[in-house]
């Protein structure tokens, strides 16, 4: 008597597709590789913050000053929107805020309030100490919604930081603000003009780097970091490569404190000998 064989044959995979067994792999396949699918964006969206909602602070009841360090350190941005006199009240207190305290918004949702203005008729210039580095639209409506002070821009400077940032604050050209300087004490009245200068992304000049002595690949490199552009290259050694040259002229020559406009070409000699002087 012949026993059956029970191995594998190939006529049986017709069959197993349409079996049930079959379905409920398939099935059970799907549903796995669907939950992997979901663990995965769970994890990325924990790892990344991604949507993120936080809390808002109440920041009703103390000074702009302070509210605005304390939403810089959880990412929000303070905007005044309006002010109000209270007789009684000292000014620059916030009083209302939107978003209402206690909600839950994204990082970097800007916090609209409205503050106590200053009563007296003419303020101290200490009020500024706080404008280099911040927008100057933003500061700008800040400092007439409270101090009723009006803002013009007299300069622009370039500046490797985002542009329309403030730099500098004079009245009646005497520097009040800069990255060095806070000078307080002076009385500012109410109605007056402020001038700031705010930051550019172009117009910079730079210290005209020293070329000679280097060689060509080194003079590219010292051009490069100081945003300025290689010109003519005159090269007395034509059967030379250029990386085995030096420069021996440069133009404009070097000065030590000279400055060029960024972006300007600097025209360089090349020779297969180094000058003298050069170590």
């Amino acid at each position: 008597m012949n026993k059956q064989d029970s191995g594998f044959q190939w006529t049986d995979i017709p069959a197993f597709f349409k079996s049930r067994l079959f379905r409920y792999t398939l099935l059970r396949l799907f549903i796995f590789i669907a939950l992997l699918w979901i663990l995965q964006t769970l994890a990325l969206d924990l790892y990344t913050n991604h949507g993120q909602r936080l809390r808002l602070g109440n920041y009703t009841g103390i000074s702009l000053e302070k509210a605005e360090k304390q939403a810089y350190a959880k990412g929000f941005e303070i905007l005044v929107s309006d002010s109000v006199f209270l007789t009684g009240k000292p000014g620059g207190y916030i009083i209302t805020q939107v978003p209402k305290p206690g909600s839950f918004v994204k990082r970097g949702r800007k916090v609209y309030v409205t503050v106590t203005r200053f009563g007296s008729e003419e303020i101290d210039s200490e009020v500024l100490f706080s404008s280099y580095g911040k927008k100057y639209q933003h500061k700008k409506a800040e400092l007439f919604n409270l101090y009723e002070l009006k803002s013009r821009i007299r300069a622009t400077e370039y500046d490797p930081g985002p542009p329309g940032h403030i730099l500098k604050v004079y009245y009646k050209d005497r520097l009040l603000v800069d990255k060095n300087t806070q000078e307080g004490g002076i009385l500012i009245p109410k109605g007056e003009t402020l001038d700031f200068v705010v930051s550019a992304a172009t117009g910079g000049t730079v210290e005209i780097p020293d070329l000679v002595c280097r060689n060509y690949a080194e003079a590219l490199f010292e051009l490069d970091a100081a945003n300025l552009v290689v010109g003519d290259v005159a090269n007395n050694e034509e059967s030379a490569s250029k990386d085995s040259l030096f420069v021996v002229r440069q133009n404009p020559p070097f000065q030590r404190g000279a400055t060029i406009p960024m972006g300007q070409a600097v025209d360089i000699t090349l020779s297969i000998s180094l000058p003298d002087g050069c170590r």
